[in-house]
């Protein structure tokens, strides 16, 4: 088996969700596990979409509330289809995954998934990979 290559130096993150502390924490996480990182919040997909005109993201991470459904992923794809998008969700069944892949996601983490999960995650997707949840492994 070959060796993961690490995600690009200089890579730009958009981090988008409702919650602020979970936002802020994955924004957070973001800068202390990856060497030349630059990471913006956007409190909504609309935010993203008006931040996203002022710079190139290389990837989305983007979570979703549960009562808003695929919207804002579907959002973000219509308007920026070749940046790669990395759901965060509580709800790692298959058929979430699914779903959320079908609607344009090309990784899918469960909140609750352990530190080097987010780190292999994020990594995979930034390198224009999928990434399944462990639990579908």
């Amino acid at each position: 088996m070959s060796e993961r290559a690490p995600a690009p130096s200089g890579l730009k993150v958009l981090v988008v969700g409702g919650d602020p502390i979970l936002r802020g924490g994955v924004a957070q996480y973001l800068r202390l596990t990856l060497s030349s990182v630059t990471v913006e919040e956007a409190s909504s997909a609309l935010e993203g979409l008006l931040i996203f005109g002022a710079a190139a993201w290389d990837l989305i991470v983007l979570d979703l509330a549960a009562k808003r459904g695929l919207e804002p992923l579907i959002q973000l794809k219509l308007a920026i289809p070749d940046v790669p998008v990395l759901v965060l969700n509580v709800d790692p069944t298959p058929e979430s995954i699914q779903a959320a892949r079908t609607a344009g996601a090309a990784g899918y983490l469960s909140k609750g998934s352990p530190a080097p999960e987010w780190r292999t995650a994020v990594e995979t997707v930034a390198r224009r990979g999928t990434y399944p949840d462990v639990a579908s492994a």
